[in-house]
This record gives C-alpha cells, structure tokens and sequence, in this order.
C-alpha cells in the first residue's frame, strides 16, 4: 500500500489539538494574524455601532428631559399663563362689546316704540286729551253730560270748553269676521 496508517499514541489523547501532520500542526501552532486584524475591525466597528446608538438615546433622552424641565419651569408656566389671561381677556372685551351692541340697538328699537306711543308724539299728531273738571281723563261720550266742562289739552297749550250736545256713535257687534253697526247687538 501506498503511504502508511498514522500511529496514535498517548500524548494525542492528551493534547489539546490533534493535527494529522507535522506541517498540519505548525500551520495550527501558528497564530494568524490577518484573521486577528479582521475580528478586531469587526468588533471595532460592531462597538462603534452600538455606543453611537447609545448616545443618540442618551442625546433624545436628555432632550426630552430638557423639554420638561422647560415646561416645569415656573417662569415659563407663568409666561403661559399671562399670555392665556390676555386671550381671555380679549375674548371677554369682544364678547362684551357684542353684548353691549346687541342691548344699545333693543334699546333703541324699544325707544322707537315708546316714542310712537308717547301721548306728547300723539298730541303733535293733532289728536287731544279730554278731562272732566275733576282733572280725570274721559275716553267715552257716554260720560259726558251736556253742560259739562272739558279741559282739552293740545301740544301747546289746553282749552276749557263746555259740552253742547252728546251724540253717541252706534254700537258695533262682531258677528263672524265681519263688523257691523247696529242699534243693538244680536246675532243675524
């Protein structure tokens, strides 16, 4: 046969490594450098890797940490809390000038409407109050005697007249939706 069994003997049991040939074990004996070089790039790197992932953590926890002590910060608290006072103050003269708007046109309209109803704009109408002697206002001709006195008051000035004669209107019924005059009042 060509080339032999290697023998095996005890000091292979005990050794560490086991190589079949003596240029087997220098090649293991020696230590491979290049292969060191390149495991210690990687680890650098891989190293390098990992504490610039740790430092963008820390940087954003910090910063986080920045923010709330910011908002804590009773100055700016105080800050945020002047500038919400003067919204809502703003808001408050707005409101309050719409409201203020809003009663000074009711009360305009409500002086237009009493102005109408004034008895000195009914008066300047050419209408007239008519009293008794008394002073007490009379708003029928069925109060009125003939011979009474009337104190008729005008815009500019009053007028004592003395009642000649009584004429009194016809009474008017309802009948329906109808107004008729009648002598008295009885349905048709």
């Amino acid at each position: 046969a060509v080339g032999h069994e290697p023998d095996v003997t005890i000091a292979d049991y005990a050794a560490d490594m086991r190589a079949p040939t003596p240029s087997a074990a220098a090649e293991l004996a020696v230590f491979d450098y290049i292969q060191f070089q390149q495991d210690m790039s990687g680890y650098g790197n891989a190293l390098c890797s990992k504490m610039d992932r740790m430092l963008w953590q820390r940087k954003n926890r910090l910063e986080r940490y920045a923010l709330k002590l910011k908002l804590k910060d009773p100055a700016y608290q105080l800050n945020e809390k002047r500038q919400m006072a003067a919204d809502l103050e703003e808001k408050l003269h707005m409101r309050m000038e719409q409201q203020l708007l809003q009663k000074k046109h009711g009360m305009e309209l409500l002086a237009e409407r009493l102005e109408a109803l004034s008895p000195l704009k009914k008066l300047s109408q050419g209408y007239a109050f008519v009293a008794g002697q008394s002073g007490q206002g009379i708003c029928s001709a069925a109060r009125v005697k003939p011979g009474d006195i009337l104190n008729i008051h005008m815009l500019d000035g009053k007028v004592a007249a003395k009642a000649v004669e009584v004429e009194l209107a016809p009474k008017r019924c309802r009948i329906g939706q109808t107004e008729t005059e009648t002598t008295d009042c009885q349905k048709e």
